[in-house]
């Protein structure tokens, strides 16, 4: 598990650090942008990102259908392989959603579940807040062009991934 969120962290990293020569950005609208990397050997990733502080919101696409919410936060010390759950508010609905830390980091599976009806409601609210522990305060990103940016995710992993639907859920997890 700790070599997987360390793929994860270098497919959110590639994203900032790697620079235009690695990572190609797709579409930027309002606070959220996408783009595409190639990380080490045949590797890539999709994603879609925004910022608040020093704090960053990716949702990452992996050729092999992996769909994966990191946030960074330079004030979260959580211990690597930690498992936390992580309260994530969406205008008015609210979601728990289990992360696995990895530095500063923490990483969760939006394939299914409450992940994927966040997913689905990012597309709806102008602002996202993630509170870590019962009572925190929230870091709050604005979804403003969540939209857009989601939808450039989608067309990147089908057309450079070979993935369908990646930023797209379906209407049915939304609902529920």
């Amino acid at each position: 598990m700790i070599a997987l969120c360390k793929r994860l962290a270098a497919g959110a990293a590639a994203l900032v650090i790697a620079g235009p020569a690695a990572a190609q950005t797709l579409a930027s609208e309002g606070a959220w942008r996408a783009a595409y990397a190639t990380l080490s050997g045949d590797d890539a990733v999709c994603a879609a990102e925004t910022r608040s502080g020093g704090a960053r919101l990716t949702v990452m696409a992996f050729p092999n259908g992996d769909l994966t919410l990191a946030i960074e936060d330079p004030d979260w010390t959580i211990p690597d392989g930690a498992v936390r759950v992580l309260s994530l508010e969406i205008g008015e609905k609210g979601w728990a959603v289990a992360v696995r830390a990895q530095g500063r980091a923490v990483f969760a599976d939006l394939r299914n579940g409450d992940g994927r009806r966040a997913l689905a409601a990012f597309s709806d609210r102008k602002t996202i807040a993630l509170r870590a522990g019962a009572g925190g305060t929230p870091r709050r990103f604005s979804g403003d062009g969540a939209a857009a940016a989601l939808a450039a995710l989608d067309r990147c992993a089908e057309t450079r991934l070979g993935v369908r639907g990646a930023g797209r859920p379906a209407r049915a997890a939304a609902a529920q």
